[in-house]
């Protein structure tokens, strides 16, 4: 009887202790972690061009080796771009500009575009440099907004700069700004790649003093814009995207 009681005290014991602890009453397990990696794609452009001199001798101009480049704040081109200032321009002379966007190494697919901006006034004399007309006081439209931009572009190194059908151009505070837009995606690659715009402004010969002086003290500012080409199938919908004149 001792012996039975003893072995009873003894289980119930055993049993407080599992009941207790809680340890031997769970199956546990568990895996490996599984980690995921993120990595993105980048977009980087530069707007550059080469400096140029006059000669004090013979007044004319030409291209030096130096390049100027657009200063960049965060991911976008400030208008504020260094460029050459042109002084004693004469009817006839040509002067070497040649603003380039380089779409830089490893950027993605991209569509990019050039805003011009200057003067009303200058703007409308290029126009009857083109047209051989008066329109110094024409209103300047859609229509002979494309005789100005053919001025500015000359003889090109790629006719793939063009207009965009919608929205590229706006008048305001006597200033006019032109976006011109590469119309075919800039493909994704290994080097840097350079899209020149134009190579140089022609001065008509047949410039007068009144010609000349919407020239005067004219400004001409470029600003480079890039946008991914995946989700924008068209350069319109890349530019309307942008909303660059807004």
């Amino acid at each position: 009887m001792k012996k039975r009681k003893i072995v009873s005290i003894a289980l119930i014991v055993a049993l407080c202790a599992i009941v207790v602890s809680g340890t031997l009453a769970y199956f546990t397990d568990k895996t490996d972690n599984v980690t995921n990696k993120f990595e993105t794609k980048r977009l980087s452009i530069q707007l550059w061009e080469y400096d140029a001199e006059q000669d004090e001798d013979t007044l004319e101009w030409s291209a030096t080796d130096e390049k100027l480049y657009a200063s960049k704040t965060g991911d976008e081109t400030t208008a504020e771009a260094v460029g050459v200032d042109y002084t004693d321009i004469l009817p006839g002379m040509v002067l070497p500009k040649n603003p380039t966007v380089t779409v830089e190494k490893d950027s993605v697919d991209c569509w990019i575009f050039v805003k011009v901006t200057t003067e009303v006034k200058t703007a409308k004399a290029l126009f009857d440099a083109v047209n051989g007309a008066d329109g110094s006081s024409a209103d300047l439209t859609p229509e002979n907004a494309y005789a100005v931009v053919d001025a500015l572009l000359g003889d090109t190194y790629d006719e793939k700069w063009e207009l965009p059908e919608e929205g590229f151009f706006k008048v305001e505070n006597g200033m006019v700004s032109f976006v011109i837009g590469y119309n075919e995606v800039v493909p994704s690659s290994t080097a840097d790649q350079d899209f020149p715009i134009f190579t140089e402004i022609d001065v008509p010969a047949a410039w007068g003093n009144a010609e000349m002086q919407a020239l005067n003290e004219a400004t001409l500012t470029f600003q480079a814009f890039a946008i991914q080409a995946y989700k924008f199938p068209t350069m319109q919908d890349a530019l309307d995207e942008l909303a660059i004149l807004d």
